[in-house]
Order: C-alpha cells, then sequence, then structure tokens
C-alpha cells in the first residue's frame, strides 16, 4: 500500500513515521506505525540504559546484543557528544540479513536482524560483529535525539511523535547520517575495526578516485544514489570523510559540529554550518579527501585486463576451466572460456541477487534470499530451461559448494553455522558463536574457513570422520580447491584482498583492485577485480603447483559461558500516548497517536474538517503476529456530531506463495447502525517503485467483494510502460500510461533542497462510465531536507466535454514492510 512520511525527512534505513494514503471522510482511520515492531509474544531483558525485545527463538541473539550496547554505549556518547537516552533493541534472527536501523522516536529502538554478514558484506576480520552493529546504530539515536530549547519547547507541547528538526534534531546530509555511524563503529574507543580501515571499503574509494567515478559532494549529501557502491556509497564515501575531517581538524569537531548545525537560528545547509564554525570550505575539504584517496590508488599495482564489460556486486564467480559464472549487469552472466575470451555467453534476470554460485557437473546452483512472511532467509537455486527452481526449503542456505555427483550449503541463523548436504543432512556443525565464511569441495572432502570470536579465521578440511585445521594465516577470507589437488585461498594482509597458494607467502599475483573470490582450474584462475564502477570478471593463466595438505585434529577453542546479562522475562505490551501531530484521514484536523515500544498495540484518535463538517474516528491495530494484524475502528461525522457514524473491523492476512509475493488477506465488517456491510479484499502485489513513488516494473491483481458486487482491479508494469485495469459493479476502467524522465541535478547548497528530475507521464484512458480521456502529467521530482523525496506538478486531462488541470504533490516513502527487510 502507498504511504506518505509525516516528517520532513528520515531515510528508509533511519526509520520513519508513516501514515495512511490520504483517503475519503468516511474511510477506515489507522494508527501512526514505524517500522520496528517484532511480533509476539515477545519476552524482554531490560537494564538501566536498555530494553532489549525479542522473541523466545532468539534469546542467545538478544543477550548477545545487550551486552554489546552496554558494552559501546559510553563511547558512543563520548564520541556523539550526546549519550542515548534509554534505547529500545529490538531483536530478531528470522531474516537471514546481517543489518539495523534506528528509529529515533516516539521511543528511541533500534532494530536489530542478528545473522552473520556474507563476505565483504562487512569487515569479518573484526573482533565482534554485534559491537559494530550495535554501535553504529546508536551513535543514530544519539545523534537524532540531541535537542535544542527550540525543539525541547515543541516536544512539550506535542508529545513524543518524532518530527526532525522539531521535537529531534535536524537531518543532516546522508554522507554524514551514515558516515557518523561508520566512523563511531571505527574509532578504538568502541573497540571495533569498522569500516573506515575495512580493505574493501577502502578500495571502492581509491578505484573510484583513479577512474573517475568519484561523487560529487551533492552526490552524496541526497538520498538516492545510482552508481556503483548504489545505497552503500553514503557509508563508504560517508564514513571515509568523518574519518578524514576528525584526522584534520581533531575527533572532537563532529561532536561540536552536530551541535553548531542543529543550534542554527535557521535551518541553512550543512556546509554553511561548516563555514561558519571552522572557516573553511566544505567542496575543498571534500576535494581534498579525493585527492587523498587518489594518492593512495596511484601507488597500486595496475589493474588487469577484464574479459567482459559487465560491472555489477560481488558474488565469487563459479568456474571450472571452461565455464564461467558471474554476476554483472545487474543479471546471473554465463560464458565459455576458449582460452582467449568468453563465448556463448548468457545472461538470467533472477529474482534476487545470488549470494554463492557453484557448478554441479553441467548443472549450476546458487543461493539467493528467497522472501517470506516470517523474514527472508537463503535458499538453493537452480536454472532449468533459464528458469528458477528452488531445490531446499527454508533452509538458510547462505553458500553452496559442489562436486560433479553432490552439493552442500552452509546452513547460519545467527547462533549456530554447519555444513549440510542438500538433503538437509548435518555434515558438521561449528562451535558456539564461530560461523563458516566459505564453502568448496572436491571428491572425499570438504574445505571451509572459519570466523572465532575475537576476529581470527581458521582454515579447515573435513574429511570422513575427521576434521583437521591446516596452518594458514588468521585473516584467510575464501579458500578454493583447484582439480589438481592445490588449496588458494583468499587474504588482505596487504591491504589489499589478493590469491595465495596454501603454504607459500608470496600473492599469486598483485594487481590493483585485488583477487576477488579466486578460483583455479584447468590451467586458469577466475577472479573479480576491483574497479571504480563495480566488480570486473579476470581470468589470467595458472600455474598449479600441488602441495600435500598437513594439518591437526580440530580442537575447537574452549568458550566460557556468559552470564545473562538481565533477566528474561515475558513482555507485556503496555500503550503509552505519543502525542499529536497535524495529519487526519481526511480534510484538515489533528491526529493523537498512542502505542507500545514493539509496535504489538497502536491506538490513533483523529478529529477534522472534511465533507459534511466536523469527523472523528478512533482506531486500535493489534498485531497478532504471523503476518496477521486486527484493527477496530468508530468514526463519526456530519455537521453535529454524531449526526453519522459507523462501526468496523479489518483483519490483514499475509500469506506466503510459490511465487514469492506474499497473498494479501483483508476481511472487513462495518456497522452503520442500521446496516451490515461485510467485505473482502484479496490479491497479490509485486510492484516495484522508485524513491518517488512511481511505478517502474512488476504486477499486481486484487479481487474485492462486499454488498455492492464483486470487482477486480491490476496493474502490469515494463520499460516505462504501465497498464492498468479495474472492473466492479459500476463498470470497467483502463489506463496506459509512459514514464519518462530526464535529468536536472539542480541543487542548493550541498543538497538542502534540489530538483533532481523532470518527468513527464503521458497516458491514455477510458472511465467506467465509457468516456475516453487524454492526459499529460508534468512533475517536479527533487528531495528536501536531503533525505526525503518530493514531487509536485501538473496534470492536463483532455476529455470529451473539455479539458481539465489538477494541480497535485505528494511525499513518497516505502511501506512499513519494505522497511523491515533491509
Amino acid at each position: 500500500m502507498k504511504r506518505l512520511i509525516l516528517t520532513a525527512a528520515l531515510s528508509a534505513l533511519l526509520g520513519s513515521v508513516v501514515l495512511p494514503d490520504r483517503a475519503a471522510a468516511q474511510s477506515a482511520p489507522a494508527p501512526l506505525s514505524i517500522p520496528v515492531n517484532l511480533e509476539g509474544p515477545l519476552f524482554e531483558l531490560r537494564t538501566e540504559h536498555f530494553t532489549v525485545l525479542a522473541p523466545a527463538h532468539a534469546r542467545s541473539a538478544a543477550e548477545r546484543v545487550l551486552r554489546a550496547a552496554e558494552r559501546t554505549r559510553d563511547a558512543v556518547a563520548r564520541l556523539v557528544g550526546h549519550a542515548p537516552p534509554h534505547t529500545y533493541l529490538l531483536v530478531d534472527n528470522e531474516t537471514d540479513a546481517f543489518n539495523g536501523f534506528a528509529v529515533p522516536g516516539p521511543d528511541p529502538s533500534v532494530r536489530i536482524f542478528a545473522s552473520f554478514p556474507l563476505p565483504y558484506q562487512i569487515g569479518q576480520n573484526w573482533p565482534d560483529l554485534d559491537d559494530s552493529l550495535v554501535s553504529h546504530e546508536l551513535a543514530h539515536v544519539a545523534h537524532l535525539t540531541e535537542q535544542n530549547g527550540f525543539q525541547r519547547w515543541v516536544r512539550s507541547l506535542i508529545g513524543r511523535v518524532p518530527l526532525p528538526g522539531f521535537t529531534g534534531a535536524r537531518m543532516t546530509p546522508a554522507w554524514l547520517l551514515e558516515g557518523l555511524g561508520v566512523w563511531v563503529e571505527s574509532q578504538a574507543e568502541t573497540g571495533v575495526l569498522g569500516r573506515v580501515q575495512d580493505p574493501y571499503t577502502r578500495l571502492i574509494r581509491e578505484r573510484a578516485a583513479l577512474e573517475g567515478h568519484f561523487p560529487s559532494l551533492e552526490e552524496v549529501s541526497i538520498g538516492p544514489f545510482e552508481p556503483f557502491p548504489y545505497g552503500s556509497a553514503r557509508y563508504v564515501y560517508g564514513g571515509g570523510f568523518v574519518d578524514y575531517l576528525a584526522r584534520r581538524y581533531g575527533s572532537e569537531v563532529i561532536a561540536r559540529l552536530l551541535r553548531v548545525y542543529n543550534d542554527a537560528p535557521v535551518i541553512e545547509p550543512f556546509e554553511t554550518s561548516w563555514r561558519r564554525m571552522t572557516g573553511h570550505d566544505l567542496e575543498a575539504d571534500w576535494a581534498a579527501f579525493r585527492a587523498e584517496e587518489t594518492v593512495r590508488a596511484r601507488a597500486a599495482a595496475p589493474a588487469p585486463h577484464s574479459v567482459a564489460d559487465t560491472r555489477g556486486s560481488y558474488l565469487a564467480p563459479a568456474f571450472d576451466g571452461r565455464r564461467l559464472a558471474w554476476w554483472g549487469g545487474a543479471r546471473l552472466q554465463v560464458g565459455v572460456w576458449d582460452g582467449r575470451q568468453l563465448t556463448q555467453r548468457r545472461s538470467f534476470a533472477l529474482e534476487r541477487r545470488p549470494a554463492s554460485v557453484a557448478w554441479q557437473g553441467e548443472r549450476l546452483l546458487y543461493t539467493r534470499l528467497r522472501p517470506g512472511v516470517q523474514g527472508a532467509v537463503y535458499d538453493v537455486y537452480t536454472l532449468e530451461g533459464g528458469r528458477e527452481r528452488r531445490l531446499t526449503d527454508r533452509a538458510r542456505a547462505r553458500l553452496v559448494a559442489a562436486t560433479r555427483d553432490a552439493a552442500w550449503y552452509v546452513r547460519d541463523d545467527g547462533d549456530t553455522s554447519g555444513i549440510y548436504t542438500l538433503g538437509g543432512q548435518e555434515v558438521w556443525r561449528a562451535p558456539e558463536g564461530a560461523h563458516i565464511l566459505s564453502l568448496d569441495a572436491r571428491e572425499g572432502a570438504l574445505l571451509s574457513t572459519l570466523w572465532l570470536p575475537g576476529g581470527q579465521h581458521a582454515l579447515l578440511l573435513h574429511l570422513p570422520g575427521r576434521t583437521l585445521r591446516l596452518e594458514a594465516p588468521d585473516d584467510v577470507l575464501e579458500a578454493r580447491f583447484t582439480p589438481q589437488g592445490e588449496l588458494t585461498y583468499t587474504s588482505a594482509r596487504t591491504g589489499v584482498p589478493l590469491s595465495y597458494r596454501w603454504g607459500e607467502t608470496e600473492p599469486l599475483a598483485t594487481v590493483g583492485g585485488g583477487e576477488f573470490g579466486a578460483r583455479a582450474a584447468g590451467g586458469w584462475r577466475a577472479s573479480l577485480n576491483l574497479r571504480g564502477d563495480g566488480f570486473a570478471p579476470v581470468i589470467v593463466p595458472h600455474s598449479a603447483r600441488p602441495v600435500p595438505l598437513r594439518g591437526r585434529d580440530w580442537d575447537p577453542p574452549a568458550r566460557e559461558a556468559a552470564l545473562p546479562p538481565a533477566e528474561w522475562r515475558p513482555y507485556r505490551p503496555s500503550p503509552q500516548p505519543w502525542g499529536l501531530a497535524p495529519i487526519s484521514p481526511a480534510g484538515v484536523g489533528l491526529s493523537f497517536y498512542g502505542g507500545d515500544p514493539a509496535q504489538l498495540r497502536n491506538y490513533a484518535l483523529s478529529a477534522y474538517v472534511a465533507g459534511e463538517g466536523l469527523n472523528a474516528s478512533f482506531s486500535v491495530r493489534e498485531r497478532l503476529g504471523r503476518g496477521r494484524d486486527l484493527t477496530v475502528y468508530a468514526a463519526g461525522y456530519g455537521r453535529g456530531l454524531p449526526r453519522y457514524g459507523y462501526l468496523g473491523a479489518r483483519l490483514d492476512l499475509l500469506l506466503d506463495t510459490p511465487l514469492e509475493v506474499p497473498l494479501e488477506v483483508t476481511p472487513s465488517l462495518r456497522w452503520d447502525g442500521r446496516h451490515l456491510y461485510p467485505g473482502l479484499r484479496v490479491g497479490l502485489d509485486d510492484l516495484g517503485r522508485d524513491d518517488w513513488g512511481y511505478v517502474v516494473g512488476g504486477w499486481s491483481l486484487f479481487v474485492s467483494a462486499g454488498t455492492r458486487g464483486i470487482g477486480w482491479e491490476g496493474v502490469g508494469s515494463a520499460r516505462g510502460f504501465t497498464l492498468g485495469l479495474a472492473s466492479g459493479p459500476a463498470g470497467t476502467s483502463a489506463e496506459l500510461n509512459y514514464l519518462r524522465s530526464f535529468p536536472v541535478g539542480l541543487r542548493y547548497g550541498d543538497g538542502l533542497l534540489s530538483l533532481e528530475r523532470v518527468s513527464l507521464v503521458p497516458a491514455l484512458g477510458v472511465r467506467p462510465t465509457g468516456d475516453a480521456y487524454a492526459s499529460l502529467a508534468v512533475s517536479l521530482d527533487g528531495m528536501a531536507n536531503y533525505l526525503q523525496p518530493i514531487r509536485a506538478g501538473a496534470r492536463l486531462e483532455l476529455r470529451g466535454s473539455g479539458f481539465g488541470v489538477n494541480l497535485f504533490s505528494s511525499i513518497p516513502l516505502p511501506a512499513a514492510s519494505d522497511l523491515r527487510q533491509p
């Protein structure tokens, strides 16, 4: 469902206050929804500074997160210059995505997806991954909950409804918002080796600077960033730039800067506050930062020749000496290597980018996220006739390896990690707290690398009935067999991920941009090389020199049992008042909101003027769990309340389907004092939308039934064209439109307010009455307060009776369900 954001700006990863679409005066009101909710029943751990909420199965993860929060809180407060208030940490491990996001209010909260990261998603050589994730999100809470005198006064009047700049700190440019978190997670005070020092993150900046792909300060100040590294740009460049400023001007300048910007008497570009505080030009500092990265990049070795012009995100390639599979151009690419070039190139559009890929004879296996009502998890897939076929069922299969006759996968739920056959039989389980980083297979043996608490790595050889630890450096990332029996692995000991042969200390080659995920076979070695615009496949000659593998029996290190950080007890939702907001279901009015920190029980009370006069509504929503929400509401409207009124209830259900699109089922019941109106709406929604809310692909289909009859509506979108059809008791309607956008890039200051593009949407349609029309919408699409998409424009319509002009504006944001899946 399309939604509107209440605030002036809150990025999706930081959470947002979202409200239902503006509807008719008689529509059902809805409580305010903040996308940090967990599904009950829940338990809690409570200390002076934090309350952790988690389901029963996530107790271990909840305790880990609480320990990390207590360890890093004081350091976060010193670095940001403001201590986080009592914060709710909502933890679950049912989604295979190591991520989190923070919401500054009404109850300061951090949503934690407590899984283990994929290779190069984040630094696996860090001593504690929970510390890195939690300290990053606590930095957001500390930053966004600081208030000046005006903001405290507004909060005392309207309550805790989050309005950045009014009840909390002003929003900063995207590079500083996320760069602050990356910088905090990377400081020695937090005890974490964060992304500022991580070789992969640093290498992205260096290659971009060397090859002319380094973004401008304005480009990383606003929300959307389309080139590589896509949405990670604000983290990669922001973390590096904040670190540069702290090194040049002193670490204390960051906390001072946040306060000066927030205390400015009027909203001003961030660069203005920087110049006012330091006397320096922020653009000049950005240029110096870029120059520093360029100098470092020029000292590196030259990059090798790429065998394909496609670029993409990281996916360790599958290579058997002849066939190569990799990710490029947002598609799975496959080609045949003839010793000089790739031939017989094919590409496949998948539902989502794979996390791992391997050849099993002539069959290509891969793992990718599979969305579901209970969370997105990894499963193993293959391609048959160019179509995907799933081989496991919610197996949490992150990595896959295969020989000609068998296949295995790594299952990791954030607490435990193990190797399983494709049929689900456990082969080996890692000790508590350890996680498998890579997996490879040959006849009679498996090879894995293991992350151990403290950030050290182990290289393991799994034989029937026996596991050996091979002598190897502590920073081994990915290890691979070759058909000749030698072992190669990736290490970033020189600051760049390079390939090594087991038993040797020198890399197989020293190349700028590194050798990621290298695999040797048939006299060749295939890898990915990081360029300024993404990863490129590379194939170079490889001379095999097999060395007998030697090791000792694996003796897992002992780990002391940690004491529970707090009492584990059932959580009982107790809704508390949040406050007022100038928002209503329709017309002009106010709404009063309340709820509990876990969003299990919310309510809304609204009064507004619309339609025939004064309107009032009240609603309560109860989250029942497993994709079920119950909303009960009442409303009165008319010139004198309660001239008219109604009571109603709606049950929202989400059900998993084989299409990997949830089935939405919404039975409802409404009573107006005389008649009972039952209703049912069932459908699937797989539409994709861009930052400004335009439909840019996918489809949806819904069927509705009620006392007036049965109707349906469907939308399909591809290549800029969108066709909508609807039919019901009133007749049939249709519209075909085409979206064409033209980049503009006009920005005020460093991106505080910008016009990013102009969009034209011509359309042809027929209304249920049979009247045909043609229209043209012209929209100005921009960003406000750095991070909030806005659009405004006019729509000219020609019809049989003449023409009309409508003005429109909107502030779109992804629905809460989108924000819950990072």
